[in-house]
């Protein structure tokens, strides 16, 4: 089972380490790391505009590095993290 977490882009910033906190602290190894962001739109609520995907491997904070800087560059309203990794 994923672990996934639902945060505002407005509260990351680029070097923000609560992201490293997510993935370190996920129940299970982290194979994927998936991030999609959302914009607010004012006729059909939010709609997923960027998506995209890591293999952090054993490189956790360089990933959650990368990713605080995608987030916070891309300017977007919602995003949500999404670490996979291979149990079920």
């Amino acid at each position: 089972m994923p672990a996934i977490w639902k945060i505002s882009s407005s509260g990351i910033r680029p070097r923000d380490v609560s992201i490293y906190r997510f993935l370190k602290d996920a129940r299970c190894p982290v194979r994927v790391v998936e991030v999609r962001l959302f914009r607010k739109d004012p006729l059909f609520g939010r709609r997923p505009v960027y998506t995209r995907r890591w293999e952090p491997g054993s490189a956790l904070a360089a990933t959650a590095k990368e990713i605080s800087k995608y987030i916070a560059y891309n300017g977007s309203v919602d995003a949500t993290i999404v670490a996979w990794s291979d149990e079920v």
